[in-house]
């Protein structure tokens, strides 16, 4: 990894393994064409899912990535700012180009490396464009940093994977200028031009006269404010703000300002507010941050956690969600961790859902219990599908549970890939709900109508074709229209077999299909 990190960094000048420096207090703005390079702005690759790559006369395009699914996203991070004294607000303007996307995100906000590992939201756009929609949009927001010291982050992802790979090849998300400017209103930094108060005399004692043109007329100077006689440095061509004035040589002349000093910033000890910050990482739409992967700062970067021998303990899976703040109880992620069993039903594809862990056996919980969660159980059993999330049985005992909340998106292949909270060694009643029951559709006994292997509508399960594969094809039972479904393009009552690659998995998978053995009966062409 740390190879291919750093050919990609000789080549896309985009650090991707970004160190952060607690002695690091940075400048009052920024102002970068990213046309004509990447102006220090760098990227955590750890906690991100895609990657930015910079192309001179063009700017940072976010780069596709077709093993990830709808949700995946990737964030600049600029160099380190501090907000001058007797300022509290800073302007941010930005233009990025975008075509051929759906419901994609561009998301600006401002992170605290001194103090914390959140992400403060300052401003979402929401991207929808055809294949022509090339021309370049700006966006402009005013906000308060929490802090004097304080970096912007902006976040890009493509929203929906489309379904053709013509129109994937196609998508383009553009990042290319950016300005950010401490709000100046009784004193300037550099060399003034990002002064934006009312003073309007010069230093002298002279008044300013009101700005004439081109100075208030030429889109050469639209972003630098110039109003009335207020004192300004219109494209920063001189050393300080100025402005016009009467009986002078010149005709005009330095104004009356005081340089803004520099804060002293506050005291932390730490960078990210923590002697060992952690943080859980993810892009599943709709899914809290408790699930994800995890990251550890380490020697003043981020670094991955390698799962192998001897693998990740409990006892420091739970002390990385005590330490990132989500919770008391971690659980690792992983193919096998739950089995999965059915009892007490009047037919062997429906009753008490149960899981087992090391020996332990338990309910689920109803809380965030639903068809989708059914589906993912039902999968695991060796059913196509859930039939219903629940199922009214008689004069049966209910056990405790080891699964207090579960929430399915309804495309995992097992329970394991679920958000999941509970006590997997120490089983507790149900408070507030009851316990999860659910039936399954049975596999299919008998072929009828549509529903054999030469001719098959996918309306009773598999119709005897057999999956192979390390990437399990997924039945979508339309009598359940709540149900998670994959393609929008079609009414949630379709039934149809479809693969999805959970979140987080990189590798190159092989999902087959293959049918029961089929008799050749007459001549011509086998369509």
């Amino acid at each position: 990894y740390k190879r291919t990190a750093i050919r990609r960094v000789e080549r896309e000048t985009v650090k991707f393994a970004y160190r952060y420096d607690l002695l690091d207090n940075g400048t009052f703005s920024l102002n970068c064409s990213f046309v004509n390079g990447p102006c220090d702005w760098n990227q955590d690759r750890i906690l991100d899912f895609l990657d930015w790559e910079y192309t001179s006369g063009v700017g940072l395009t976010l780069v596709q990535n077709y093993r990830v699914t709808t949700g995946a996203f990737a964030t600049l991070l600029s160099p380190a700012l501090v907000l001058p004294n007797n300022t509290n607000q800073v302007q941010v303007r930005f233009q990025i180009q975008y075509y051929n996307i759906t419901n994609g995100q561009f998301t600006l906000y401002a992170r605290y490396p001194r103090y914390s590992t959140e992400y403060h939201h300052i401003l979402g756009v929401t991207l929808n464009s055809g294949n022509s929609d090339v021309v370049p949009r700006t966006y402009s927001i005013t906000f308060t940093p929490k802090y004097a010291n304080y970096r912007l982050a902006l976040r890009g992802d493509y929203g929906i994977v489309p379904i053709t790979v013509g129109n994937v090849l196609n998508r383009k998300v553009i990042f290319q200028h950016i300005m950010a400017l401490p709000i100046e209103k009784s004193c300037y930094t550099g060399n003034g031009r990002y002064y934006r108060g009312t003073i309007a005399q010069s230093s002298s004692g002279k008044t300013c006269k009101t700005w004439a043109p081109p100075y208030n007329t030429s889109s050469l100077y639209e972003a630098d404010d110039i109003k009335a006689n207020y004192c300004r440095n219109p494209g920063g061509m001189r050393n300080s703000t100025w402005c016009f004035v009467d009986n002078t040589p010149n005709g005009w002349e330095y104004c009356d300002l005081q340089e803004c000093s520099t804060r002293t910033p506050q005291a932390s000890e730490n960078l990210f507010g923590a002697k060992n910050p952690t943080a859980i990482v993810n892009y599943l739409p709709g899914f809290n941050k408790h699930m994800g992967r995890i990251a550890l700062f380490e020697g003043q970067r981020w670094r991955g956690v390698c799962y192998g021998p001897p693998g990740l303990s409990n006892k420091i899976l739970n002390l990385i969600c005590q330490q990132s703040q989500l919770g008391e109880v971690g659980i690792l992620i992983a193919a096998g961790t739950y089995q999965v069993s059915l009892t007490n039903g009047n037919i062997p594809s429906q009753g008490i859902a149960k899981i087992t862990k090391r020996g332990v056996v338990g309910g689920i919980c109803a809380t965030g219990w639903d068809i989708n969660a059914a589906n993912v159980f039902c999968r695991q059993m060796g059913y196509p599908g859930a039939a219903s999330a629940s199922v009214n049985l008689q004069g049966v005992t209910y056990p405790n549970a080891t699964i207090t909340s579960i929430q399915c998106r309804g495309y995992e292949t097992s329970l394991d890939q679920c958000d999941i909270k509970g006590f997997p060694l120490r089983p507790t009643p149900c408070v507030g709900s009851t316990t999860a029951t659910v039936a399954c559709v049975p596999k299919q006994a008998a072929y009828v109508n549509q529903s054999n292997p030469g001719y098959c509508s996918f309306k009773k399960g598999y119709c005897g074709w057999k999956m192979s594969g390390d990437l399990a094809w997924q039945w979508r039972n339309g009598w359940n229209v709540n149900a998670y479904n994959p393609l929008p393009i079609y009414s949630p009552d379709q039934y149809y077999t479809y693969v999805q690659r959970f979140p987080y998995d990189t590798k190159v998978r092989k999902s087959i299909l293959t049918s029961p053995p089929l008799v050749y009966l007459g001549s011509g062409d086998v369509r």
